[in-house]
């Protein structure tokens, strides 16, 4: 970054421009007592001052003192004096800024989360899942409208609660309201509340994190529902005869039953993801961030025309037109259509 010298009177500031072709040049103030003062002039004629310093031997680092002309030169020296002062008697002014900012009375448990939303969680798939369990279980004032709790409204959520003022028994109370309509979704607002904790301490905003340890945690016991082979043959059965299901539905919910797939994989699976037989899902669309491989075809496959049909026991399924059939065998569906 070029740096340049600037006589410290007013006028030398207003007529300050940024050289063409770049987006940012640095004017070291001159004359005595300006030592570490500057000011960035950015190439759209923002101009804000800076002071460099280093604290307890560690790197310069620039502390921002306000923009020109709101702040004058008279204002930057003084404010550059009381940093000074505040590193003279050992105080950190980065850190104390810091904690100015995280104790600031607008900063809201729901302001926090929307900035989380919009930045470490731009692109995490589960960010409107995320969205709609902390409008129903944390931040306080929903009407449900169906179920048992029904025209009741949530009046212990806590996003009103500015961050660093959240204790553990607000989070406590919080959570077993919750846990009276439901010890899974206690559990899931718990991890939403740990995982915005933590990335609230990491920029500062909180010391502690007030949700690790809360004994909201909930496993849930092992699945041991099967379907049976009639249940199977009933359902491939519905499948035909619901006039309200669409085409591609249909073909969704038999390639779920067929292959053993997770609900998203076949849902949001695109012609490219179709592959020698397999349907390739990107690593993107996984936590784990690996390729999953889902074989498609049980006793061959060859090419045909589009939708699917039921044979003397075999299903020929075609997710997609011109693309990989499908032939499986379904003994249970054969045994239905014999009994």
């Amino acid at each position: 970054m070029a740096q340049y010298t600037v006589p410290a009177n007013e006028l030398a500031i207003k007529a300050l421009r940024c050289p063409e072709g770049r987006a940012r040049a640095v004017y070291h103030v001159d004359g005595h007592g300006n030592e570490g003062l500057k000011i960035y002039v950015e190439k759209t004629g923002t101009k804000t001052w800076y002071y460099q310093a280093r604290v307890a031997g560690s790197t310069t680092r620039d502390m921002p003192l306000g923009r020109w002309p709101d702040v004058t030169i008279a204002d930057a020296r003084k404010r550059k004096s009381v940093i000074v002062v505040s590193i003279s008697d050992g105080v950190d002014p980065w850190r104390q800024r810091a904690e100015e900012r995280r104790r600031k009375s607008g900063l809201t448990l729901n302001d926090a989360f929307a900035e989380w939303l919009e930045t470490a969680a731009s692109e995490k798939r589960t960010r409107d899942q995320d969205q709609l369990r902390y409008d129903m279980n944390i931040r306080g004032g929903r009407k449900f409208v169906l179920g048992k709790w029904k025209g009741r409204i949530h009046k212990t959520g806590i996003g009103h609660v500015p961050i660093a003022e959240i204790t553990r028994l607000d989070i406590s109370t919080c959570l077993s309201d919750v846990r009276k309509r439901s010890s899974s979704q206690a559990h899931h607002a718990l991890v939403l509340l740990c995982t915005l904790f933590k990335w609230a301490r990491a920029v500062g905003y909180v010391d502690v994190n007030p949700a690790e340890g809360q004994p909201f945690y909930h496993r849930s016991p092992a699945r041991d529902r099967y379907l049976s082979e009639r249940e199977i043959a009933v359902f491939w059965k519905g499948l035909e005869v619901d006039p309200y299901l669409m085409p591609t539905t249909r073909i969704c919910l038999r390639l779920l039953l067929l292959t053993g797939a997770r609900r998203d994989d076949w849902a949001e699976a695109s012609k490219s993801e179709l592959q020698d037989g397999c349907l390739v899902v990107p690593a993107q669309r996984y936590k784990g961030k690996r390729i999953h491989r889902i074989s498609t075809v049980s006793h061959g496959s060859r090419a045909s025309g589009n939708g699917y049909s039921i044979e003397r026991g075999v299903v020929v399924v075609v997710p997609e037109p011109r693309r990989i059939q499908i032939e499986v065998g379904v003994r249970a569906h054969q045994r239905q259509h014999h009994h």
